[in-house]
């Protein structure tokens, strides 16, 4: 599907089309190297601030498909600049159900 296909199919006049791209950083060879898709997948956390009511986008990371949720708050705390302790609550989009972690 060409991006164009993908406008007319999925976009709408009320909302802007969007398309995220992800940049691989060359190693020392030059060669890009991504996760494994069949054991990987990529997941972007965002931040609802709750007293301003704002949505912002924070980053995007590839977890383990067998990977437990708990182990995103490392990340998640670095991201933030929230110190290690830092109490928050995990929502996935699409579920009903949220986790609190420290």
């Amino acid at each position: 599907m060409t991006v164009e296909e993908a406008y007319n199919r999925f976009g709408t006049k009320g909302n802007p089309f969007r398309v995220w791209m992800e940049v691989g950083q060359p190693a020392a060879d030059g060669t890009i190297s991504w996760p494994d898709g069949k054991d990987s997948v990529l997941v972007f956390l965002k931040h609802f601030d709750v007293p301003a009511q704002t949505l912002t986008g924070i980053c995007s990371t590839y977890v383990r498909k067998n990977q437990k949720v708990a182990d995103l708050a490392p990340t998640i705390l670095e991201k933030m600049n929230w110190p290690a302790g830092t109490e928050f609550l995990l929502f996935e989009v699409g579920r009903r159900s949220s986790r609190s972690f420290r």
